[in-house]
């Protein structure tokens, strides 16, 4: 049985569709997507902005004057989303519906997430490597989302959305590793910060 959760990104599913149909046909999907980040993070930063996006002491009409009020700080495609999700009811499922339309135009463009979290940062070749396998794997094109976490002391943890890796890819998600772990060795060895952003 679907979860409220479930239902949410559902639906702002149907509206990141239509919104990136929208700005497609406009030859302004990137642009939208990186307005669509910066009002994100402007969300993250600004107290005042986050409520009267969630606020429920703010009524519909009272919000639209408000929004109005940003005409020329943003496009008016932008302004104009945002005005159609709040006459919706719909402005609370703003980041269910940036995420979603961040995924899918990557599925429009054949890309996939690739989430690499290692030891050490990843040097080139052992990226360039990841790349490929990840590319092999999901038949999409990777963007390595990277992260460092000392715990792993040399190991490697991958995650392509929810697929399982066969016994030849565990192999070689061994054999990189290994490499990480030589890697790090060398850096402890040679006396150089564990963290050092140093490629290889």
């Amino acid at each position: 049985m679907p979860t409220g959760d479930d239902i949410r990104i559902a639906v702002a599913r149907i509206y990141a569709k239509a919104m990136l149909d929208s700005a497609e046909a406009a030859g302004e999907a990137d642009a939208h997507m990186a307005e669509l980040t910066a009002l994100l993070a402007a969300l993250d930063r600004t107290r005042d902005l986050a409520d009267l996006f969630l606020s429920r002491s703010i009524d519909d009409e009272a919000r639209r004057a408000i929004l109005e009020k940003l005409r020329g700080k943003m496009s008016d495609r932008m302004l104009n989303t945002l005005q159609v999700l709040n006459g919706k009811g719909r402005l609370n499922l703003f980041r269910h519906i940036c995420e979603e339309y961040r995924l899918e135009l990557q599925r429009r463009r054949e890309e996939i997430d690739v989430h690499v979290t290692t030891a050490v940062p990843l040097p080139d070749r052992l990226r360039s490597r990841l790349e490929q396998m990840a590319a092999d794997l999901s038949g999409r094109r990777p963007r390595l989302v990277e992260a460092v976490d000392a715990s792993l002391i040399g190991g490697m943890m991958v995650q392509i959305e929810d697929d399982k890796y066969d016994v030849t890819v565990r192999r070689q998600l061994r054999q990189l590793r290994a490499e990480l772990l030589e890697r790090a060795a060398r850096e402890i060895h040679s006396g150089k910060p564990y963290f050092e952003d140093v490629r290889s």
